[in-house]
């Protein structure tokens, strides 16, 4: 089994659109923001079709103010390969805690645009998304292609 974790804020959509996307939620205002928010979602299943071994993590901050229940149904496409959140707490570490109660995990890749949230150096496994791109940048869709491809 291979494990993508997945961030949304600079990764899924431009960083910023979420807290654009909480203030319209709280002002009532929902329709047409969530377009914007995931504007860039839609690439990572026509990533993953073909690689049923992989599944989805999510370790956004997003799992602070939504049940995995939320955030599952958000990934539409992906909601077969997801397999739940991370702990609460620093990013990295509750990445790790996942992978220790999860070992049956062969390999995985940290989907992200925060290096200072993974130390430094960072880890290899981190796939680092310039926040104004995210999955939209073709060398964030080489990488996870290139990952996929060594199985």
């Amino acid at each position: 089994m291979r494990v993508i974790f997945l961030d949304f804020g600079g990764v899924t959509h431009p960083c910023g659109v979420d807290d654009e996307a909480r203030a319209a939620q709280r002002g009532g205002m929902t329709g047409g923001v969530r377009l914007d928010v995931f504007c860039w979602f839609d690439i990572l299943p026509g990533l993953l079709a073909g690689h049923d071994d992989v599944y989805v993590v999510v370790h956004s901050n997003w799992r602070f103010a939504h049940s995995e229940q939320e955030i599952g149904d958000l990934l539409g496409d992906l909601g077969n390969r997801y397999l739940g959140c991370t702990p609460l707490g620093e990013r990295y570490a509750c990445i790790q805690a996942w992978l220790t109660r999860h070992p049956t995990v062969s390999s995985y890749r940290i989907l992200d645009d925060s290096p200072v949230a993974f130390g430094d150096p960072p880890p290899p496994e981190l796939i680092l998304c310039d926040p104004r791109t995210g999955l939209s940048e073709p060398r964030v869709q080489a990488q996870i292609r290139e990952w996929l491809a060594a199985g």
